[in-house]
């Protein structure tokens, strides 16, 4: 499924056509370009975007066309979509990039897929609308941020497929061999990973997995711009740092960590069908995405990521 409309005049389609009085109010406190992705791949067309699916397939495509309408290039050979296959499968990561003064790499990462539809209740799909909707918007409104301040370092954008799964989409992008001369200049990956809603540490806050692994928190603590607050995982015992898209780049000798703002104590949405548009805070997830981006854009003139445990 092709998206040959413009992604803007698609967006002014999903300005006009509010179904909800949260959606409404979520249109004017927020980012349009935010939004518009989770409105967009939490519809129910998409059936869940379980790997796999048509609705999967299509979500793929969409990003594709969003990427190329925020100003990307794709990051191998000439098309954003980059194939895998898996049991039997044909499935799609999405990849782009924006070139920066040094070929050194930034990379942000975000899975697109979830977990599909049942027939219990009449409501029958599981959006996703924070996992990952969410994540992938953060991730491609930092790559507007940077195609309006161009990076002093390169900008990689990476959408993974089949998160759901095991973890697929990340594992193929790592081992693909056309992505290995990339992955040699990358210096740091930022996994985005349901951060629609308001963290238990307050507004313009998430949590980074991993603290302990590398100097990046220290870094982030350094260098944060515009109110942000990186907070050190308060979820341990659930083993987040390795359970998440950062860690094929992660032993791949990259330095690697996931952001959130999920309350993993309290959730009541995490894989459940009322993770819907509604829940979704935008004006948070705006000013998160905004500071967020300073913060790195500050931290690409510093030097010194490192591990610590290895």
């Amino acid at each position: 499924m092709k998206y040959k409309q413009s992604f803007f005049a698609a967006l002014c389609s999903l300005l006009l056509l509010s179904g909800c009085a949260k959606a409404q109010e979520a249109k004017t406190s927020g980012s349009e370009l935010l939004y518009s992705v989770v409105k967009e791949l939490s519809d129910d067309r998409y059936k869940g975007r379980k790997s796999g699916t048509p609705g999967n397939e299509a979500a793929a495509n969409y990003l594709a066309q969003v990427f190329k309408e925020v100003g990307l290039q794709p990051a191998i050979g000439n098309s954003f979509l980059v194939p895998f296959e898996r049991r039997g499968m044909k499935l799609y990561n999405v990849c782009g990039i924006i070139k920066g003064k040094s070929d050194a790499i930034y990379a942000i990462g975000a899975h697109f897929d979830h977990i599909g539809f049942d027939q219990n209740g009449p409501d029958t799909v599981y959006n996703g609308a924070d996992d990952n909707a969410s994540g992938v918007a953060a991730m491609i409104g930092i790559a507007a941020y940077f195609k309006k301040h161009p990076p002093e370092k390169t900008i990689l954008i990476m959408a993974f497929n089949a998160e759901e799964m095991g973890l697929w989409g990340s594992e193929a992008l790592v081992a693909q061999p056309e992505l290995q001369v990339l992955l040699q200049k990358m210096q740091v990956m930022f996994n985005m990973e349901m951060v629609g809603t308001v963290a238990a540490s307050g507004r313009n806050s998430m949590f980074m997995t991993g603290d302990n692994q590398s100097n990046l928190y220290d870094l982030l603590q350094a260098n944060a711009k515009e109110g942000l607050k990186i907070v050190s995982d308060p979820y341990l015992s659930q083993g987040l740092f390795f359970r998440s898209d950062n860690v094929g780049f992660y032993r791949k000798g990259i330095v690697a960590h996931s952001f959130s703002t999920c309350d993993m104590e309290n959730t009541n949405h995490y894989h459940q069908k009322n993770d819907e548009l509604g829940i979704i805070d935008f004006a948070n997830l705006d000013q998160m995405v905004q500071s967020f981006s300073a913060t790195i854009a500050a931290m690409m003139r510093q030097p010194g990521l490192q591990f610590k445990n290895k």
